[in-house]
């Protein structure tokens, strides 16, 4: 294993899916055995969770095993989609009995013909929700009530409607990942545009703060790097195109100088920050090879960076 594979990939293959990890590409290998299965993996740096087509089962040595949590930590804040870059939450503190604070409308919800994707991100003082018609609603986090709105436009006038994309608030600056092709940076507290940067394709989902860059990914599998300040795209690279996918508003995870971003087409690359190197690739795909089901690849989820593994699921 290289220096530069610092993450290793453990796919976790959840879910009444069954879907498992793979080992390179393409993931047309009929009849594998499960012996075969693991040596792949084993040889791509991968801990593989789950097997394809094995049920779960307890492990007969872990009930004598005891968990040790660290202490619960207050937060004041959730900025981004995985609640930080690496997408980890960690033990959080929480009251013994939860109650409704408030309760606000925040825009229209998801029907027939669109729907909401993108979950909500929160300032210590804002509550900024994105709705199924691209609407962002800045709402305040103490007393629930409604600071500003902003109807994000398309690029053109046939430009209708959108699917996918989401935010991100670091400071006093809002990101917006737009399913209408572009990426903006807006004023946390007035909702007044800083800039704006059109993109080759709809963005599918919610943009990751690291430092003084933004990643975001579009519906074509494409990767950005953005400067926080200006917008401008300082490297892409694109994986696979794949158009079948899920719903959802994945995102890349970043610690230090790696970034870990996950496709529909079932990779998951692992890059440098700084200059879009990359660094490994590996993939993720269905373990069930004649449904309809086992068609889809996409990685529906965000990585998790912790311990010096990269988490992934589809």
């Amino acid at each position: 294993m290289t220096p530069t594979r610092k993450f290793l990939l453990a796919g976790a293959a959840l879910g009444f899916l069954g879907l498992t990890a793979c080992s390179s590409l393409p993931s047309f290998n009929f009849g594998n055995s499960k012996a075969k299965e693991l040596a792949e993996a084993e040889k791509a740096g991968r801990i593989t969770m789950v097997l394809s087509d094995t049920d779960l089962e307890a492990n007969p040595e872990l009930p004598t095993e005891t968990i040790t949590l660290p202490p619960p930590r207050e937060i004041d804040s959730w900025p981004q989609a995985g609640a930080s870059a690496a997408k980890v939450v960690g033990h959080i503190k929480a009251a013994e009995t939860l109650s409704i604070a408030w309760r606000n409308g925040v825009g229209k919800g998801s029907s027939k013909k669109s729907a909401i994707s993108t979950p909500p991100v929160a300032s210590k003082t804002t509550v900024f929700t994105l709705d199924s018609e691209q609407q962002i609603v800045a709402t305040d986090l103490a007393s629930g009530n409604t600071k500003w709105r902003k109807k994000l436009k398309g690029l053109s006038k046939r430009d209708k409607a959108a699917l996918g994309g989401g935010l991100a608030v670091d400071g006093d600056t809002l990101i917006v990942a737009s399913g209408f092709g572009y990426v903006t940076a807006l004023d946390a507290s007035t909702g007044d545009e800083k800039w704006k940067n059109t993109m080759s394709a709809p963005m599918t989902g919610a943009p990751t703060i690291k430092d003084d860059r933004i990643f975001v990914e579009s519906n074509n599998n494409e990767i950005f790097a953005l400067a926080k300040d200006t917008g401008e795209i300082e490297w892409s690279d694109q994986a696979i195109s794949e158009t079948a996918r899920v719903l959802g508003s994945p995102s890349p995870a970043a610690v230090e100088d790696f970034v870990i971003a996950p496709f529909s087409s079932g990779e998951v690359i692992a890059y440098l920050a700084s200059n879009g190197r990359r660094l490994w690739t590996d993939a993720i795909s269905s373990a069930g090879r004649f449904t309809p089901i086992s068609e889809i690849n996409d990685i529906g989820s965000h990585p998790v960076l912790a311990g010096g593994l990269v988490f992934a699921s589809s």
